[in-house]
């Protein structure tokens, strides 16, 4: 009984966050049905671990490659691990970097100018980093900080229909801002999104043209392009403050 009035609590209060996210939507509201983020499309990239990162066994790594308009292709890849955990987020020719860096950590790198200085996290040309990041970064089933459902349906985007799932994420200690995100995809059964569509709290709306949208179970499971990038190694010994 006491299991069934707690399933009953958790539906409606996921029905009342959709449909204020479906109400905050304005002309362009997504409409659907509340699906568990474990059942989803979304949250089998965006997993809950079974362990706790820091205590070297899980070591889940989650990927995101994409352009927005008139941007070069940009990556976010966020590795939880004690051991060999890392983020790369930006391009290849400047990213933030937190790895093994020799100190340099919380640093954005311009590998063609071979500088790096300390993040500026309120810069507008860096919102979508800032918002990929925070993406990759959500712990699924922590009701306070992460999410546990998604608003799941069909729903027109620039004169078409797609499969999508839309979510918020709060603002936290950690996390910026506020956000909304619909994640488009050409079915329920495509493998990763084609589009995903970003608003929050002091941000214009965002639209990352998805070009990878995966994870793996550790690092080694990576390419080697992938892993010199959350590892640092992209530094070189000339760099100057």
């Amino acid at each position: 009984m006491r299991i069934a009035k707690r399933l009953i609590i958790g539906l409606l209060a996921a029905a009342l966050s959709l449909s204020m996210l479906t109400a905050c939507s304005g002309s362009d509201k997504i409409t659907g049905t509340a699906k568990n983020w474990s059942l989803s499309n979304t949250g089998k990239v965006l997993r809950e671990r079974e362990s706790y990162p820091w205590n070297g066994e899980a070591n889940d790594v989650r990927i995101l490659r994409y352009t927005t308009a008139g941007s070069e292709e940009k990556y976010a890849i966020v590795s939880f691990g004690q051991y060999e955990g890392g983020v790369f987020v930006g391009t290849k020719t400047a990213a933030y970097q937190y790895g093994d860096n020799n100190g340099r950590n919380s640093c954005r790198v311009n590998f063609t100018e071979k500088t790096y200085k300390k993040i500026d996290y309120n810069h507008p040309d860096l919102a979508d980093e800032w918002a990929a990041y925070d993406l990759l970064s959500t712990e699924p089933g922590d009701k306070k900080y992460g999410i546990s459902w998604v608003l799941a349906g069909d729903n027109e985007y620039n004169g078409k229909m797609y499969y999508t799932e839309a979510f918020r994420l709060p603002k936290t200690y950690s996390r910026q801002t506020a956000y909304q995100f619909v994640l488009y995809y050409e079915s329920e059964d495509a493998p990763q999104p084609t589009y995903i569509r970003i608003t929050g709290d002091g941000i214009s709306e965002m639209v990352l043209n998805v070009k990878e949208f995966t994870a793996v179970d550790d690092v080694t499971d990576l390419s080697e392009e992938y892993r010199a990038m959350i590892s640092g190694s992209t530094y070189t010994t000339e760099m100057i403050k």
